[in-house]
C-alpha cells in the first residue's frame, strides 16, 4: 500500500484521501521499521488474492511483490530502498510479469493518468537492466517490456530497450489482445485510440533495422467511449 500512498496515479484522487497520521516517521522510515520488525520484503500476494486497488490486473495481482508495486509507480527512491532491504528486483508475479515490464509500462491503461513521468520510467528501466533484468521475457499475456513502452507512449524507453538487447524478432509478436508494440503505439489496442508519432517512429526504426516489415493488416480500432449500436429487439413469442 505504501507505493500508492507515496505516489498515487492522477486517477486515484477520486478515492478517499488517506488519513493524515500523527506520527513522526516518513514513509521510507516506516518501511525500514516494519522490515526491521519482520515484514517480508519479498512477500508475494497469494493465489486467489483480489487485485489490489488502483493497480492494473497485470501488476497488482497474484504473486506481486512490494518491489513490483514500487516499480509500477516508477518510484525509484522506494525501489532503491527496497533493494537495500533485500528485495529481489527480478521476481515476477505469477502471471510472469516482471518488474522490468512494469517499469517499461506493462499494465498502463491511460498514460496521462500514470504516476511516473517518462524520465522516471527511463531511470527505473535502466536500473533494472543494470541489475540483470532480461528485456526479452514474455509474460503469460504475451507482453514484453517493449509492449509496455508502447502502452506507456515512451519513445525514450523504446530506444533504451533496443540499445540494451530487446530482440525485435521476439517483441514483434502480438500479445493475447492482438497488440504488437507498433499496433499499440498506433492506437489500435488501447482504451483510447490515440496514436503517438514519436513512439511509432522509435519502434518503426528498430523494426526496419532488423529487416522486419511494418506493413500488414491492423486490428479494428475499438473506442471504449463510443456508444454501442442499438440492437434490434427480439419479437416476443405469441
Amino acid at each position: 500500500m505504501i507505493a500508492g500512498v507515496r505516489k498515487p496515479d492522477s486517477s486515484d484522487i477520486s478515492d478517499p484521501a488517506p488519513a493524515i497520521g500523527s506520527g513522526r516517521l516518513s514513509s521510507a522510515d516506516f518501511v525500514r521499521e516494519i522490515v526491521k520488525r519482520g515484514a517480508n520484503v519479498n512477500f508475494r500476494l497469494p493465489k486467489g488474492a483480489p487485485k489490489q486497488p488502483n493497480t492494473s490486473s497485470s501488476i497488482g495481482s497474484e504473486g506481486a511483490t512490494p518491489f513490483l508495486f514500487a516499480v509500477d509507480r516508477e518510484d525509484v527512491p522506494l525501489m532503491q530502498l527496497l533493494l537495500k532491504l533485500g528485495a529481489d528486483p527480478l521476481l515476477p508475479n505469477f502471471n510472469g510479469t516482471t518488474p522490468l515490464m512494469a517499469a517499461a509500462g506493462v499494465g498502463t491503461a491511460e498514460p496521462q493518468e500514470e504516476a511516473g513521468e517518462e524520465s522516471e520510467a527511463l531511470e527505473a528501466v535502466k536500473m533494472l537492466l543494470d541489475l540483470g533484468a532480461d528485456p526479452n521475457t514474455v509474460d503469460n499475456n504475451g507482453d514484453t517490456a517493449m509492449h509496455g513502452a508502447a502502452y506507456n507512449i515512451s519513445p525514450l524507453v523504446v530506444k533504451l530497450l533496443g540499445e540494451r538487447g530487446a530482440d525485435p524478432q521476439i517483441w514483434k509478436s502480438p500479445n493475447k489482445a492482438g497488440g504488437t508494440p507498433l499496433f499499440i503505439a498506433e492506437g489500435y489496442i488501447t482504451r483510447l485510440p490515440r496514436p503517438d508519432p514519436p513512439t511509432i517512429e522509435a519502434i518503426t526504426k528498430l523494426m526496419l533495422a532488423a529487416g522486419i516489415s511494418t506493413q500488414g493488416e491492423r486490428p479494428k480500432i475499438v473506442d471504449s467511449y463510443e456508444k454501442p449500436a442499438a440492437q434490434p429487439k427480439t419479437p416476443e413469442p405469441k
